[in-house]
């Protein structure tokens, strides 16, 4: 099947959703099969399938969130920033000279932009 340009968020929760239904489809055939000696062979196989249906879920799942975390990541980098030094205070930067290490403002951390609906619908 063939998707238009997707983004990497909304293609990864596709991957997710997809796995899943592929996993009830299997554990349906699973239950239809196991009721009968002449298949016993045939759910081993099955079985095996879907152990290896569930791998692919949770990986889909650590995908996911991988690409939920680089979103967040990036709005953090866009959201204002105050140059600061180590012991957290502010601190003049020259031009051309980078400081030490940034901190967004307020301190807002990804859960905190997830929950208040910052990161918008994709995230």
């Amino acid at each position: 099947m063939r998707h238009r340009r997707e983004e990497p968020v909304a293609q990864a929760r596709r991957h997710v959703a997809e796995a899943e239904a592929h996993i009830a489809r299997q554990e349906a055939l699973i239950a239809r099969l196991s009721g009968d000696e002449r298949y016993a062979q045939l759910v081993a196989e099955a079985n095996h399938i879907l152990d290896t249906l569930e791998h692919t879920l949770r990986l889909a799942g650590e995908h996911l969130a991988l690409e939920i975390s680089e979103v967040c990541s990036k709005k953090l980098q866009q959201s204002a920033r105050v140059p600061v030094n180590t012991s957290g205070s502010i601190r003049r930067v020259p031009v051309g000279i980078s400081p030490i290490r940034y901190r967004p403002v307020g301190g807002l951390g990804c859960e905190r932009l997830q929950r208040s609906g910052y990161l918008g619908a994709d995230v």
